[in-house]
C-alpha cells in the first residue's frame, strides 16, 4: 500500500532481532539488502507560558533486511558492522560524501546502498 508517496509493506515472515513484526516503509530495494524504516509517535510533554502541552513527535526505527532478517541500524558504525567486509568502503564513502547520519539518516543509507555492492 502507498501512503505518503512511501510504499508501506506488512512483514509478517521477516523478523527482527528482537523477534517483532509489523508495518514498515521500504525505503530502497536494491535486490539482496533493503532498507526499511519503522515510523513511530511518541507524545512529548511539555511546559510552555506555564501550561503543560503535549505533542507527537516522530520517530524513525531503521533496519537493513540481509538473509530474511530485519537488523537495527541507526547510525554509520552499526551499519558497517553488518557488512564487515565493506567497513573500509563504507567509511572512506560517506567521508567522502560527507554524508551525515543524525541530520539524514535515511538519505545517508539509502545513497551508500544505491552506490556500493554489499552483500
Amino acid at each position: 500500500a502507498m501512503l505518503h508517496g512511501f510504499k508501506m509493506v506488512y512483514l509478517p515472515q521477516v523478523t527482527t532481532k528482537d523477534k517483532t513484526t509489523g508495518a514498515y516503509c521500504l525505503r530502497n530495494f536494491s535486490g539482496k539488502v533493503n532498507l526499511f524504516t519503522q515510523p513511530e509517535a511518541v507524545l512529548r510533554e511539555f511546559t510552555e507560558d506555564q501550561k503543560v502541552k503535549y505533542q507527537f513527535e516522530r520517530i524513525d526505527k531503521y533496519y537493513i533486511e540481509k538473509s530474511g532478517i530485519l537488523y537495527s541500524v541507526n547510525n554509520l558504525r552499526s551499519f558497517y558492522k553488518l557488512f564487515p567486509q565493506n567497513k573500509k568502503q563504507i567509511i572512506d564513502f560517506a567521508k567522502n560524501k560527507k554524508l551525515n547520519f543524525r541530520k539524514n539518516p535515511t538519505e545517508s543509507m539509502v545513497e551508500i546502498l544505491k552506490n556500493l555492492p554489499l552483500e
